[in-house]
């Protein structure tokens, strides 16, 4: 909700109440130890620049050693929401304050809460099945949002969810990843893995916990690459960037998992960052996005995402180096409807009572 609401103050040019949002919050609340402690919000900001991101390592350390500071993505909202950055028309501004929001900062607090909940499982003190909150729970809220509503695979409006959930349907279509139910195949995969942490959580299995929390990371990474390469596709048919939606979503998506792919191939990643990296009075993709696919299906393939995973667009195949995209999964049968329809319905009461991001204006 606060991201939405960031988003729809920012179209309507009410920039200080875009700003006051993302640094306060609006609709998520914090635990209470008792029913007289005071309300208190979490914002995306605190979001952006607590501590507790420490939890993501290897991975925090990582961004924070690429980005050579450890508000990276606290910066580049502020600047945006200010004004005061590379990016100069309204519309940029906003999509880099929300795509940031949802794909930086609440994607590297959902990695930190996967690793809590490891350590967690490990303290011999710790009983999941007793705690007022379940953490995988934290995970599932984070992840899917408040907004999809209970339908099977999420809600049929994309302009609903906020979170990286709905962004994998939203490519699912584009990069014939799409299952049979009409969802995203990547999110199929991402509720059996929650289905399955919760249990292994509640049964204290943590080196299973830990090899399914490891699985979901690869596959929250496939729908952040799949948007940095459509916006490699239409970014690299202007002449400039100067104004250009594409360009900026293109750099906010690549830098979302830079850091990741650096760290085990970083050649390739050197190729999608000259690609993506907006500069002034260079153009946007200038070697074609299909260099950028080659790049990106290369280092997801050394980090341990299949290739196949990602899809394919008609002007870019990741797998184009790798065998091509004839092996996709697209055509693969999924697991019963029936049983995804019962694993949402658990995430969708678990983000009631782990985030209260039903707390509406």
């Amino acid at each position: 909700m606060d991201i939405l609401q960031v988003g729809i103050m920012a179209s309507l040019g009410s920039w200080h109440f875009a700003k006051h949002i993302y640094e306060y919050g609006r609709n998520s609340l914090k635990d209470r130890d008792s029913e007289n402690d005071d309300y208190e919000l979490v914002s995306l900001q605190q979001l952006a620049v607590a501590a507790d991101r420490k939890r993501a390592d290897p991975y925090y350390t990582q961004f924070i050693a690429y980005f050579n500071s450890n508000s990276y993505a606290d910066k580049q909202i502020a600047e945006a929401l200010s004004g005061s950055g590379k990016w100069k028309t309204d519309n940029q501004r906003r999509q880099v304050v929300v795509a940031t929001s949802a794909y930086q900062v609440v994607f590297m607090y959902i990695l930190a809460e996967l690793r809590e909940t490891i350590t967690q499982c490990r303290d011999p003190d710790f009983d999941a099945l007793d705690a007022s909150m379940h953490p995988w729970d934290e995970v599932a809220a984070l992840l899917v949002g408040s907004l999809e509503g209970t339908a099977e695979g999420g809600s049929s409006d994309l302009a609903d969810g906020q979170l990286i959930f709905n962004l994998a349907n939203s490519r699912a279509f584009q990069f014939q990843t799409l299952n049979d139910e009409g969802y995203a195949l990547v999110n199929s995969d991402l509720l059996d893995l929650m289905f399955a942490g919760k249990g292994e959580l509640d049964a204290k299995d943590c080196d299973n916990l830990e090899k399914t929390a490891s699985r979901i990371e690869k596959a929250l990474l496939v729908p952040l690459i799949q948007s940095a390469l459509r916006y490699a596709t239409t970014a690299e048919k202007q002449s400039t960037a100067e104004g250009s939606i594409e360009a900026a979503l293109g750099e906010v998506f690549a830098f979302s998992v830079l850091p990741f792919l650096s760290a085990v191939d970083q050649d390739s990643a050197e190729v999608i960052r000259e690609s993506m990296e907006i500069i002034e009075g260079v153009s946007p993709v200038r070697d074609g996005a299909q260099t950028v696919a080659d790049a990106f299906g290369s280092a997801a393939e050394k980090f341990g995402i299949d290739c196949p995973d990602l899809g394919y667009l008609s002007q870019a195949d990741p797998c184009r180096l790798l065998g091509g995209h004839s092996t996709s999964r697209a055509n693969t049968t999924p697991p019963s409807g029936s049983r995804k329809t019962g694993i949402f319905l658990v995430f969708a009461a678990a983000i009631m009572l782990s985030v209260g991001l039903d707390f509406m204006l």
